[in-house]
């Protein structure tokens, strides 16, 4: 079986990263992140990894204001 490698949504991928919505759940996604790296059940490796995911899932700039880096 073919695993599908392209774009298959309709329209157009792009997102604003900058965008109200996008801001929201990255924030509340990182919320989420800290709290189980406050709760003891992800390393500080994993938090730093886990904030460079989220970063670039939501398509924020490395060096943008909104980015956490630990």
């Amino acid at each position: 079986m073919a695993i599908k490698t392209e774009n298959t949504a309709p329209g157009s991928a792009i997102i604003d990263p900058y965008s109200p919505e996008n801001l929201l759940y990255y924030h509340v996604s990182l919320g989420l992140v800290e709290h189980l790296y406050k709760r003891g059940v992800l390393s500080y490796s994993d938090l730093r990894q886990a904030c460079k995911l989220l970063t670039k899932k939501y398509g924020l700039p490395k060096n943008s204001i909104f980015a956490e880096v630990f």
